[in-house]
């Protein structure tokens, strides 16, 4: 079977010997802004947005977005796992918002990586669907914390956030 998807730039085209159908998450979570939700701290700031009437804003007074948090034992039942990071940005020109993926064991950083945002946006001041999937094949405790969340660098420009998803899938590859 063969499957594709819009990624900004261009098409991540997934291939599969068999016709299994896609292998459904073990852990999903949303946040469209519209409320609160379980597992996301801090709710929406702006009134402009790409569906609803809510989105995240980030700029000078709020450089971190809405961030989604949970211990390993809540996510993922296996020690290998792949992470699908999907949202809705509309960045100003010349911001460079990072999406941030870290581990926290009590309280501190112990895994960290940022994806440049820019890199997949196609043009600014317009909502473009991004997705970012990170391969995680490191071993983490229980009680470990998942972060994720994005940050915007260049606190002079804007850049809002809608629709941002998190599918937590074990890892076949």
């Amino acid at each position: 079977s063969i499957q594709s998807e819009k990624t900004g730039l261009g098409t991540i085209t997934l291939y599969s010997k068999s016709d299994k159908q896609e292998e459904k998450s073990i852990f999903s979570s949303f946040n469209d802004f519209e409320s609160n939700h379980d597992s996301w701290q801090q709710g929406s700031n702006s009134t402009f947005s790409k569906s609803g009437k809510y989105s995240d804003k980030l700029d000078s007074n709020r450089i971190y977005s809405s961030t989604f948090r949970k211990k390993c034992r809540e996510l993922a039942s296996t020690k290998s796992f792949v992470v699908k990071v999907k949202a809705e940005v509309f960045l100003e020109e010349g911001s460079s918002p990072l999406l941030i993926f870290e581990v926290r064991r009590n309280d501190n950083v112990i895994d960290w990586e940022a994806f440049d945002v820019r890199k997949f946006v196609s043009k600014s001041k317009s909502w473009e669907k991004i997705i970012f999937i990170r391969v995680n094949n490191n071993e983490f405790r229980p009680n470990d914390v998942i972060g994720i969340y994005f940050w915007n660098q260049t606190t002079q420009k804007i850049c809002f956030i809608d629709n941002f998803s998190i599918d937590i899938y074990k890892n076949g590859i």
